[in-house]
């Protein structure tokens, strides 16, 4: 069956100083491999985009820009969750539904609630080492929330990249 990789926000707007302690560049490369890895498998990723309104902000951050023709869909959104994502995945048959990329604890938290909704049969995967927050605590808490969902969470060393 097929899957699918979301990449919430991954965009030079929030990973380019916000994050800082250098874990914007920790993330690229771990979702760069992800992407590559979905790629490779010939499975799908989607990007959303947050509108935060200037030129700049809705370019991808650093390498994962390279990756921008290979998605089956890009969301440009002004909430945290996009609902055009739910629209698009309705009726969709994936067998798995990871979610990767900023901020955990508001933008992945919403997208995966959405994909859920959407795809009730799909896993939802959330790999912490492939997300980010500003809030290492509300970040644990998010996660928490979506393991009670009954989403899958990885998450190896009990912290976000730092």
């Amino acid at each position: 069956m097929r899957e699918l990789l979301v990449v919430v926000d991954f965009q030079n707007s929030f990973a380019d100083g916000k994050l800082g302690q250098n874990v914007q560049y920790l993330l690229e490369e771990r979702i760069c491999r992800c992407i590559r890895k979905y790629v490779d498998n010939k499975n799908d990723i989607v990007f959303t985009l947050d509108n935060a309104g200037d030129d700049n902000a809705e370019k991808l951050f650093g390498r994962t820009g390279r990756y921008y023709g290979k998605a089956a869909a890009v969301f440009r959104k002004g909430t945290y969750g996009s609902l055009e994502l739910g629209k698009w995945l309705e009726g969709k048959k994936y067998g798995k539904i990871e979610i990767c990329g900023l901020v955990t604890d508001m933008c992945v938290l919403a997208n995966a609630v959405i994909a859920q909704a959407a795809c009730p049969d799909a896993e939802i995967v959330i790999d912490s080492n492939l997300t980010g927050t500003y809030n290492n605590e509300l970040g644990i808490k998010a996660l928490g929330v979506m393991q009670g969902l009954k989403m899958r969470v990885i998450q190896e060393d009990g912290k976000f990249a730092d």
